[in-house]
């Protein structure tokens, strides 16, 4: 005789981590699995502490190609910075996957510091990196570009094509 149990699960995409739950028959839910990828979750998000406007603001950029550069424009309103007297300083993690043929062929890592006096910082609307990267030959490039605020640990993914 099958026996009918209710279930919920909750789904953690930040962490890519689900969790089900399922009810002990008295209205009270157990987890099933502790997996591994949770003690790091619940580390990770220890001290981590969002206002209302931190939790809604995500870090955005526009991506694209240009004189053998990939160029990022990223919204100082996006941006994370931690104030150092009259400087502000911003550390970004920028991960860049080349696909052609849509096939992977490349991959460029940088970490980079940015310090900006507090009046140049109101001055500005975005703030715009640039990698250098020329192909190895002609034809229609993938670029898979992901930027990681390390201060407060947003990222976001864009992807761009450009024809060489």
């Amino acid at each position: 005789m099958a026996m009918r149990v209710r279930a919920e699960t909750w789904i953690y995409n930040r962490h890519l981590l689900a969790l089900e739950f399922i009810d002990n028959g008295f209205g009270t839910f157990r987890l099933t699995f502790w997996a591994p990828e949770l003690l790091s979750a619940i580390e990770s998000e220890k001290f981590t502490i969002f206002d209302n406007k931190q939790a809604t603001q995500r870090l955005k950029f526009k991506a694209g190609y240009e004189n053998n550069e990939i160029t990022i424009s990223i919204p100082v309103k996006d941006i994370t910075f931690d104030e150092d007297g009259a400087n502000m300083k911003a550390k970004f993690n920028i991960l860049i996957y080349v696909y052609y043929d849509y096939k992977k062929i490349d991959k460029k890592e940088e970490t980079r510091d940015l310090v900006l006096s507090k009046e140049e910082l109101l001055k500005k609307d975005t703030l715009d990196l640039t990698v250098p990267y020329s192909p190895p030959q002609k034809g229609k490039y993938y670029f898979d570009v992901i930027v990681k605020d390390l201060i407060s640990t947003s990222s976001y993914r864009n992807l761009i094509q450009h024809k060489f």
